[in-house]
């Protein structure tokens, strides 16, 4: 083989090992904005179980299983009221939300249209017998209001706390806590209030996670 052969093929595995390296690099930064995110709805049934609300409502948060740091904002509850004739509240006031170290945190409905009001008192939220009922909520101290009274939303975690946490393997949990209230206005009984704590755990993501094999469409496909 000649030399300028040889020269040839080394440069050319050269740029080949270059590209394979800044293609790896480009999917590192791909996910680095990006975690993973998992909810425990056994152990949420369990606690309506544990408070013989199983005939009574179904409630759950429903996300997807993975976010980008900045779109992650806002959390939307679902609670279904199954009675026909039992109506179902959930108490914002007395319902909190708890970060990595177990600090409560102020819950916040969110309205379309209104400007949502951190100290504000809230009304609770009605599901009258056989409805659904979906809200969007935030925490109080994610919400910034600029001079100019442009609100910013910021992340409902703390990145820089969660990356700290994964660098030294710690488990990265927060929670969240509603309280539903019941009453029967045709029996006219006294109004029952139970706590429903939703867990949640997040992940970085691993590099794979981006080849395009395992990447996943933003809404399921119709069958």
């Amino acid at each position: 083989m000649r030399d300028l052969d040889l020269l040839l093929i080394t440069v050319y595995f050269i740029i080949v090992v270059y590209v394979l390296y800044q293609a790896f690099r480009s999917l590192e930064n791909s996910l680095e904005n990006q975690f993973d995110i998992q909810t425990n709805p056994e152990a949420l049934k369990q606690q309506i179980l544990d408070q013989k609300l199983q005939e009574l409502l179904n409630l759950k948060v429903d996300i997807k299983k993975r976010y980008e740091f900045n779109k992650f904002t806002t959390l939307p509850i679902v609670l279904e009221n199954k009675t026909k004739t039992t109506t179902v509240l959930i108490n914002w006031d007395y319902s909190s939300m708890t970060d990595f170290d177990g600090n409560s945190r102020r819950i916040l409905r969110l309205i379309p249209g209104v400007h949502p009001e951190p100290r504000q008192q809230q009304f609770p939220s009605v599901a009258p017998p056989g409805v659904t009922l979906k809200e969007v909520i935030t925490v109080a101290d994610s919400l910034e209001t600029t001079p100019e009274g442009k609100l910013i939303q910021k992340p409902l975690i703390n990145v820089g706390k969660f990356k700290e946490l994964q660098e030294k393997r710690k488990p990265c949990q927060f929670s969240l806590r509603i309280i539903v209230q019941l009453t029967d206005p045709l029996t006219g009984g006294a109004m029952r209030t139970h706590a429903l704590t939703c867990q949640f755990t997040l992940a970085s993501l691993h590099w794979t996670e981006a080849l395009p094999w395992n990447q996943k469409p933003a809404f399921p496909r119709k069958k």
